[in-house]
This record gives C-alpha cells, structure tokens and sequence, in this order.
C-alpha cells in the first residue's frame, strides 16, 4: 500500500533491504520517513539499514522522480571500512535523483562507499542536522549524472542549529591516491548551492581528503563552516574552486566568514603547500571576506593552473574580477596571500582586489623567493590591475633566508611606477625586509598576538588611517540574490566575533560607522575591544592583556 499524502511511514529495526521511496506527497502535505520508531512505539527499536541494492539506484535509500518527502532519523551503516576501489563512485547511502522538495532531516550515515548523493534535475533539496562519517569516497556529492539537467538549489545546513558533521571521508591510504574524494563535492554545471553553518573535519590519520570541492559550478556561496584536520595521503585544499574551459567556468563564488585551520602541509600533500582556499583555471566573480585562516599549508591563492585539457592558461578565457578582503590569516608555512599561474598561452589574470586583510607569521618554512605576506608570481609583462590596499602584514617569512612582506616576480616590478598597485597603504613591521621601497614600515601595534588575537589597540597607527575604499563594483544580480549585500566596508566586530564555536558565530561592522576614518586590517577598532566577551582562540577564551605588542 502505498502512503497517501501527509502519510509518516515509521521505519524500525534493523532492515538488510535497501528502499526505494514508493510516493511523495504535494506542497503541504509531505509524506514523512522517520527512522525513529520508539518515538511512536517504545517497543520498537530505530531503524538502521545495512546494505544496498541496484533496485535502489545503487544506494540503501532512493528517492527517484518524486516531491515533497521528508525522510529523518534514518541511519545507514554498512560497516564498510574497506579502502578505496575503482567502482565507487555509483555507489551511495542515500540517493535523490530527479526530485524536487526533498528535506533530509538528522540522518546517520556511517561506514558506506559515499554518503548522500544527488542527482541530474533535482532542486529545492535541504540536509540538515545530519552526521556522514567514515565514508569511503565523498561524504555529499552534487552532479549532473546521467541527463543534460543538473541539480540546483540545494542547502546543506543553512542556519546555525541545522548545521551539519562530515567528518573523516575519503578512505584511502598512503598506498591508493588514484582515487579523489571530499567532504562536499559539487560537479560541473551545479548552481544556487549554499554550504553553511557546518562542520568538516578529520581526525583519522590518513583519512580527510579535502573538505570542499566546487568544480565548474554557478552561484555558490560557501559560509560559517568550520574546517580542520584533512590529513589524507595527496590531501587538496581545504576549499577548492576549479573552473574548466570556455563552456565550464566557476563563477559567481562567495566564501565568507569560515574557521579553517590545521590543514596539513606535509610530505602527503598533493601540490606543495597546501592552501586554506584555492582557485584554479578558469574562475570569475569571486568574492573570499571574512574568513579566519591559522595553522595550514598557505592562505589564499588564485591561479589558473595547467590541470584540464585544453589546459586552462591558454583557452582564451581569462579568470578574474577576484575580491579578497577582511580576512585573517596567520601562522602558514606558505605565503598568505598569493597570485599566479604557469603563463604560457592567452590567458590572464585581471581584476584581483586585496583589500583589508590582516597577516600575521606567514611564509613561515618557505624558502623560494615566491613565498611572502602577499605575493605574485605571474611572469607576462601585461597590466594585470592587481590593487593592494590597508593589508597589515607582520612577521612574514621570518624564518626565511629572505624576508619578503610582498613579492613580486622582476618582469612585474612596477609597484613604483604603476597605480595598477598599491602598497602605499599596507603596514609592515619594522624589523622586516621588503624588496620595495615605498611601503609604510611600522609597527601595528596589536593589543595581543596570542592565539591570532590580531585586535589593534588604541594608539595603532593603522586606527582610521586605511583608505576609504568603494567596492566591490558591478556585482552580479544573482551573487546579491544569493549573499546579500557585497561590500569592502564589512569589517569584523572584534567584540561580538567569536571563532570558538562551532560553527562560528561572527558579525561584521561597517567600516564608515566606526572612528574618523577607515582601519587597516580585518578589523574595526572599537573602544570595548578588551570586552570579556571576546573570544578569539580555537578553543577557549583568551585573557587579552591591554598592552601593545611592541
């Protein structure tokens, strides 16, 4: 029989057949699949589903061409703790394919090939409050499988209490790096997908690919996650944004007020320093403000690297229009901030504005001349317009042979002589080196340094003597659908932003609103900064103490 609309069909026990939905319901009248059956029979036990079928699309639990289903409560457990094969990715816990008005709701899925799928024209999909771990490839997978329709708007998470846990995909070990797999993995032609408020995380050794994939995908916006501890053999960025050619680019991007840290860089990374956040190829409309960046390989880089083919640097498409602002970076092996690309073709790079961010120990074990606070690497000899403006930079490369705050290859050594770039208006400390000659070289004056404190007290030299800046310019109308409104004015509020919870919970001040004139750094300086409310550590509270570091 099959449930009629508003119907909850109660699952329990342990059930070894996998299930593929029978019928959905209509717009307020939901069917319901609760595995939670002692809440309506304290006799019977919660459901847990054990294996996978092809009759189920491959998966333990299908939902194919149907509407308005909720499905909550339900674990997956297949005890499945086996490495990596060839054959994984048609393999899924939970599948949705082909349909529209899904809620997945406190789901526990554990030891399966992938946790929860969705496919080709599925869209209005919500998982919330659900745990994915021990997964052997990627946690969530959004693609187009096997139509011309792709899936669009989809939520994971979405609100601080319907945050969801991925943790310790990717089971692979130091002898398989054939395969790829991630926390949340979005395929090409994905749009309107919004990632926020959960928590991605490793703590497995070997295990933890990369916590976030967007691989040729429109309208993302990827915000209030926390991020740490991907340690996998050939581990990738934390955030990767990769753009394919002409047909398939990676545009209208939003990161936003994210906690990444401890993401390994190591003998196991899979190019070099491993970074916080990375694009690749062919990227456009990118806007990364707000995140809080300490302990990883490298901050935040921006390329159009050789990985496709046609390679990306020489398909005529030219990634750009990238907005970096307010955020905090510090304690990176690499560089904090960085541009480049292995030039060979007729791409460029245009369009990239560093505006407010704040840096501190970066380019830590770096000892090319590449690696500094903030660096570009691109070789042609075209105006990039590359603007650099009210950036602190403090004790990079320290532990270099040389100590570079900012970098530049020689073909682009035309800070002096071009406005395309700025760095008039960024503060280095004043025992560093830098290989220019027209940046301001003082201290900032931090109240603390300790666990990335990096508040600036009161007689700093970067309080209200920042640039007003006007920005980001032509903002496409669906990035402002998405994320709202987009400005460089958006600071943090040191007194109210606290990065020990998980998710975090930040607020963000208008630069305008506070002192005479804009600040330097991420930062707005606000006359309670030493407020007890403050907690800035990643895992308690700090005492701030009320001197400035000298």
């Amino acid at each position: 029989m099959f449930p009629r609309h508003g119907d909850t069909v109660v699952l329990c026990g342990r059930i070894s057949t996998a299930l593929k939905v029978p019928d959905g319901g209509t717009s307020g009248h939901i069917v319901t699949y609760d595995g939670n059956a002692a809440s309506y029979d304290q006799r019977a036990t919660n459901a847990t589903i054990t294996n996978f079928s092809r009759v189920a699309g491959y998966s333990s639990f299908y939902i194919y061409s149907k509407e308005y289903v909720t499905v909550k409560n339900v674990k997956i457990d297949w005890n499945y703790t086996s490495e990596m094969g060839s054959s994984m990715d048609n393999v899924w816990g939970l599948r949705i394919q082909n349909s529209n008005n899904i809620i997945i709701d406190s789901a526990d899925i554990s030891e399966t090939h992938n946790g929860i799928a969705i496919h080709d024209n599925s869209y209005n999909i919500r998982i919330v409050k659900s745990i994915i771990n021990k997964i052997a490839e990627s946690g969530i997978y959004i693609s187009r499988y096997s139509s011309s329709n792709h899936p669009h708007d989809i939520t994971i998470g979405g609100k601080y209490e319907d945050g969801n846990t991925v943790k310790n995909c990717t089971y692979k070990t130091r002898w398989d790096n054939n395969r790829v797999g991630y926390d949340i993995r979005l395929g090409p032609d994905v749009e309107n997908i919004t990632i926020s408020y959960n928590h991605l995380y490793s703590d497995t050794e070997y295990h933890g690919m990369s916590a976030i994939l967007v691989h040729s995908c429109q309208n993302i916006l990827i915000e209030y996650n926390t991020i740490h501890d991907h340690q996998s053999f050939n581990h990738r960025p934390a955030i990767s944004v990769k753009g394919e050619e002409r047909s398939a680019l990676a545009y209208n991007i939003v990161i936003r007020y994210n906690k990444i840290y401890n993401e390994k860089s190591d003998s196991n990374s899979y190019v070099g320093t491993t970074k916080a956040i990375l694009f690749s190829g062919n990227w456009k409309h990118a806007y990364v403000y707000g995140n809080y960046i300490s302990s990883c390989g490298g901050g935040i880089n921006a390329n159009f690297a050789y990985w496709i083919n046609p390679p990306t640097h020489s398909d005529g498409v030219n990634p750009g229009n990238m907005h970096i602002w307010s955020n905090v970076i510090y304690n990176t092996s690499g560089t904090g901030i960085s541009i480049g690309g292995a030039w060979q073709g007729t791409d460029l790079i245009s369009d990239v504005f560093i505006v407010n961010n704040t840096l501190y120990r970066v380019a830590l074990s770096t000892q090319s001349k590449t690696g500094a606070g903030i660096s570009n690497s691109l070789t042609d000899t075209q105006d990039y317009n590359i603007n650099i403006k009210n950036n602190i930079i403090m004790d990079a490369r320290i532990e270099a042979n040389d100590q570079f705050t900012l970098y530049s290859e020689p073909s682009l050594d035309r800070f002096t002589e071009n406005n395309t770039y700025f760095i008039s208006n960024t503060t280095y400390n004043e025992k560093l080196k830098s290989k220019y000659s027209n940046e301001e070289i003082e201290n900032p004056l931090f109240l603390s340094t300790n666990k990335g404190a990096l508040l600036l007290s009161e007689n700093s030299p970067c309080k209200d003597s920042g640039l007003s800046i006007v920005g980001p310019t032509n903002v496409p109308a669906d990035v402002v659908s998405l994320a709202g409104e987009i400005n460089y004015e958006d600071a943090l509020d040191p007194v109210k932003t606290d990065w020990t919870t998980i998710p975090p919970r930040v607020y963000k001040l208008k630069q305008s609103d506070y002192g005479a004139g804009w600040e330097k750094g991420a930062y707005v300086y606000v006359t309670n900064s030493s407020d007890t409310r403050l907690r800035m550590s990643l895992s308690k509270p700090l005492n701030i103490s009320v001197s400035p570091v000298n």
